[in-house]
Parts: structure tokens; sequence; C-alpha cells
């Protein structure tokens, strides 16, 4: 400790710019660090949407057409088959009957309960996609919504497990 003090008397233009040296570069090492974190917050996010994309593409369709058919059984089992994909925590496919009464089929693994999807949005990535059936003999009719929860906190768990682990670096 005296060693410092004298130094810093002895040398005063050498010791600041030695602290300017420490400072400046612990603040680019943690920009460099954000930035990192940054990058890979959004990556785990696009591949989360990239998954859910995935969903659209090969169950839309077949979604639709169990809705236009009535059949309850395989749209139970397709929208059962959605939740599979990794974080997705909650599917529900609301439409409208004959009748005009509005129907929801909602799964859901039990984890979080609608009022904590709701009271926490920005812990959840909400996609709807609208069911709309078409074929050659019927003009094109919206029939429902497709709704996919999935939650974000193995995303952000991730980003907490690799600051942490930088930090320690």
């Amino acid at each position: 400790m005296l060693n410092i003090r004298r130094y810093s008397r002895e040398n005063p233009i050498a010791f600041r710019l030695l602290g300017l040296i420490i400072v400046s570069s612990s603040l680019i090492t943690l920009f460099a660090i954000l930035f990192q974190l940054y990058g890979n917050f959004h990556d785990d996010i696009s591949a989360l949407e990239k998954r859910l994309d995935q969903v659209r593409i090969s169950t839309l369709a077949s979604i639709t057409k169990s809705l236009w058919g009535f059949d309850q059984e395989q749209l139970n089992i397709q929208i059962h088959s959605v939740m599979d994909v990794d974080d997705v925590v909650q599917v529900s496919v609301l439409w409208r009957d004959w009748n005009g009464v509005e129907q929801t089929l909602l799964v859901s693994n039990n984890k979080f309960t609608q009022a904590e999807i709701d009271a926490k949005p920005s812990q959840f990535l909400i996609k709807q996609y609208p069911l709309t059936y078409q074929d050659a003999s019927t003009p094109e009719q919206r029939l429902g919504t497709l709704t996919v929860t999935a939650s974000l906190g193995s995303i952000y768990d991730k980003l907490t497990e690799r600051a942490d682990r930088k930090s320690v670096v």
C-alpha cells in the first residue's frame, strides 16, 4: 500500500495514465460482453421463432382441415403434438361453431396459468395464426385462430448462465 502511494506522488502522470488505461479497457470489455450477450439473446429468440414458424408450416393446414371437418379427436391430437415443441407452454384454437357459439380448445403444460401469462407478457412469445380454409369449390373462409404461447424462461436462463460465465472470466 505504501509503495502505491509513494509511486502516485512521485509519478502522478503515469499513475493517472495507468488508471485511465484500466478504466477504459474495463469499459471496452464490458461493452464487448454486453454486445455478445445481446447477440446471443437475439439468436435464441430467432431460433424459437423459427421453431414456431415450423409449427405454422407443418400443422396449420391439417389443423384447419380438422376444424373444417369438425374432427375433434384429430384436432385434439394435432394440438397436443404442438405442445412437443421446445418451450411451448400453451396452445389454443378459437373458432365459432355452426350456431355461431365461440368454442375454445386449450392445451397447457400446467406450468403457467393464463393469469400468469397475461400478467407477464415479456416472459412469453405469443404467436397467433389465422385458420383459413379454401378449396376449389369453397371460397376462402376464416374458421378461427391458432394461438401458440412459448416461454422465454429457458432463453433468460441461458442468458444469465452466459453472463455469469463471462463475469468469472
